[in-house]
């Protein structure tokens, strides 16, 4: 019996020292899943100080005509040269038809403006996932750190590039393959001047705070309206006070105002 008795004991002994080694075992694992954490932690923390004082200095230098972000008298000036220049150059063979001319227009404005969107989500979910950052909360990371630094340097981040010129004359030439000379105008250098300067008046658009709107709606029926030189801006033709024109281009709108 007492032979039986050191066994067990023994037996018992070999357990606790397995299971001590276990522990000891899954303790230095945690140990480890912390220290990384904490890590991290330091790294996001670093990241979220450089954000902060990014933002500042963005904040100290937005009156500064140099940074990329453009002025209300830029983003008029381009709006200007788009309407005046490179709309007529772009769409002149669609200015006999205001109906074709309107929903190629239309799907134009569209496609530009939600590409860009989609460009801008994209780069904020990203560093929502560097920065272990739930999604819900990329609107309030945006707003209160991003927005400012996405103006500063707007011209680098959002760069226009052939990669995204092709995506947006994809989405086009597959809304309007089957009118007559869609390929050839899809194909032309007035095209892409035009969307280039489209592109960079949305990203104004898209940064301001607060953001400034420009409705395009393909779905309504092309709008009549009375002349007024003062209130429309003649993309074609030599028009009199109060005579019906078509209303291709509403105007940027900012909190309820003409921007």
């Amino acid at each position: 019996n007492m032979d039986g008795s050191k066994k067990e004991k023994g037996s018992d002994s070999s357990e606790k020292e397995k299971r001590i080694v276990e522990l000891e075992g899954f303790v230095a694992i945690l140990q480890s899943d912390v220290s990384r954490m904490q890590v991290q932690l330091i790294k996001s923390e670093d990241t979220i100080k450089k954000l902060q004082e990014l933002a500042s200095t963005s904040n100290q230098n937005r009156n500064n005509t140099s940074i990329a972000f453009s002025l209300p008298s830029d983003f008029k000036q381009l709006y200007e040269e788009m309407v005046n220049e490179a709309f007529l150059d772009a769409y002149c063979d669609y200015l006999d038809d205001y109906k074709k001319l309107s929903a190629i227009v239309n799907a134009t404005f569209y496609v530009t403006s939600t590409v860009l969107q989609e460009k801008k989500e994209e780069i904020v979910i990203k560093v929502c996932n560097i920065l272990s950052i739930p999604l819900v909360s990329k609107d309030k990371l945006f707003k209160g750190y991003l927005q400012p630094l996405f103006q500063e340097y707007c011209l680098d981040i959002f760069k226009f590039s052939d990669d995204i010129y092709e995506e947006i004359k994809k989405v086009i030439h597959q809304q309007h393959l089957k009118q007559e000379g869609v390929d050839a105008w899809i194909q032309s250098s007035e095209l892409k001047k035009f969307v280039e300067k489209l592109f960079k008046l949305y990203l104004h658009m898209n940064l301001s705070d607060p953001p400034i709107n420009l409705i395009m709606d393909n779905t309504k029926e092309i709008e009549y309206v009375e002349f007024c030189k003062t209130t429309h801006h003649c993309l074609d033709g030599f028009p009199k006070e109060g005579l019906p024109c078509a209303v291709i281009i509403s105007s940027p709108i900012r909190q309820g105002h003409v921007y």
